[in-house]
């Protein structure tokens, strides 16, 4: 079967034809969950090697994909009170005198999401193409 390909539009009508929109939902949430837990994993793993007690890394998972608009949309989050922890841990923070102070964990969120981009995106092809 031979499809002609003009542009946007006409690529997303051929996939409709093929495909139902409902089909295409759950393969999006599916890749989404994937991919949000290997990522959910290699920050969890980042945190670690940085942590005080490790409840941060331990704190570390994944809410549900959830369609915004046109989009599914997966968040990263930290369970408990460990949400503005890890702002600052990634962050950086000033103390009482000005003095701006970088955690030992400075950035690693970041760099680990930046770094694991090329995977993330890999992964979910290989689960949208399933």
């Amino acid at each position: 079967m031979g499809v002609d390909i003009l542009g946007l539009e006409s690529i997303e009508k051929e996939i409709t034809k093929k495909y139902s929109r409902k089909s295409m939902d759950e393969a999006e949430q599916r890749a989404l969950k994937a991919g949000g837990n290997m990522m959910r994993n290699k920050v969890a793993t980042q945190l670690y090697n940085y942590r005080d007690t490790g409840k941060l890394s331990i704190g570390t998972d994944l809410k549900e994909a959830k369609k915004l608009g046109n989009e599914y949309v997966a968040y990263l989050y930290w369970r408990g009170e460990h949400s503005s922890l890890a702002h600052l841990v990634n962050n950086g923070y000033h103390d009482r005198a000005g003095n701006f102070i970088k955690p030992k964990g400075y950035q690693k969120v970041d760099t680990t999401v930046k770094i694991n981009a090329d995977l993330y995106y890999s992964l979910l092809k290989r689960e949208l193409n399933k």
